[in-house]
């Protein structure tokens, strides 16, 4: 499964060449200063997005990472996606 990320990197690429659109394995959104966050993947994402939006316009500094690929796991590209968020 790890090998598997070699073949996943060509067809990101050529898909970019194509399109114009690079894809990354993880979208962070508003976690630069977010204290609470949500990790998910999939159609919910739009909704928790929603949910950022507002918590944001109530005063709370949350964010949310979408995942784009489970396998292999992006775990350093979380890591990095989460920062400073308190435990």
């Amino acid at each position: 499964m790890n090998d598997s990320i070699t073949a996943i990197k060509a067809v990101d690429k050529e898909f970019e060449k194509i399109t114009g659109r690079k894809l990354e394995y993880v979208y962070p959104y508003k976690m630069e200063d977010a204290e609470v966050a949500v990790i998910g993947m999939g159609s919910m994402m739009g909704t928790i997005r929603e949910v950022v939006d507002e918590l944001r316009a109530e005063g709370v500094k949350a964010g949310m990472i979408k995942v784009r690929l489970f396998r292999p796991f992006p775990m350093e590209e979380i890591v990095k996606a989460i920062g400073n968020v308190p435990c």
